[in-house]
């Protein structure tokens, strides 16, 4: 069954010969799949959304964590709770990669480089914040010509210059009337630089409510990991 849902099963010649199956499906059999309804999820639809009331009356924040085997439903329940009863949430989604996992800030980093696509809130950072981001980015030196990429010797001031700059780049690029939706999902595969900085970002005093959503695949067996104690904390 793990081998199925994770995709590791070595293809097989086929017995007989396959259907003919058309690249795209007609409009209405897409609908109907869209249409399907969420079935056995309304108590968590209702936490989620009461957490979000929350976060919205007393402009705090929030952090749900989703746990479940691959191919359960954890993608879909945030799908169908972003979507709403009457307007779509405000949100901001950060995917985490198998293939990435050994590497450093992976995630923020292509999350961030993504959000340069509309880079109004560069105007909206500070010289000294952005001049720490470019160590991450440093295509920001083409549309803020004010900042210098200078490497800086990795050091524990440093390291928290950086962190604060992610969280601030972050929280300017999530800016919304309403409390916004953060999510990150298959964080089983997140690499130990993202998990710090999660563990200070969630603890940090934001500028803004928030609610948080972490999914990750079944760790129970795993006690020792660094990211149960992370989110322990």
């Amino acid at each position: 069954y793990r081998l199925v849902v994770e995709d590791k099963i070595k293809s097989r010649k086929p017995h007989h010969k396959a259907e003919s199956i058309p690249s795209s499906m007609p409009a209405k059999q897409v609908d109907t799949l869209q249409l399907l309804p969420l079935v056995g999820r309304g108590d968590a639809l209702t936490q989620m959304a009461q957490l979000y009331q929350c976060v919205q009356h007393e402009a705090d924040k929030q952090v749900i964590c989703i746990e479940g085997e691959a191919g359960i439903g954890k993608t879909r329940l945030i799908e169908t709770f972003v979507a709403g009863v009457q307007t779509q949430l405000p949100h901001f989604i950060i995917h985490c990669y198998e293939s990435e996992s050994d590497l450093a800030y992976a995630p923020l980093i292509r999350a961030l480089r993504n959000a340069l696509a509309n880079s109004a809130w560069l105007e909206h950072m500070t010289v000294p914040w952005l001049s720490e981001l470019v160590r991450l980015l440093p295509e920001i030196t083409t549309q803020r010509t004010d900042i210098v990429y200078e490497p800086i010797a990795d050091n524990i001031a440093a390291q928290s210059r950086l962190l604060e700059a992610i969280a601030q780049a972050l929280d300017t690029v999530v800016t919304s009337t309403n409390p916004i939706v953060l999510i990150i999902e298959d964080l089983q595969w997140v690499d130990k630089a993202t998990l710090d900085f999660l563990s200070y970002y969630l603890r940090r005093t934001s500028r803004q409510p928030k609610l948080h959503i972490l999914t990750w695949r079944d760790m129970k067996n795993d006690v020792t990991d660094y990211r149960q104690r992370v989110l322990a904390e």
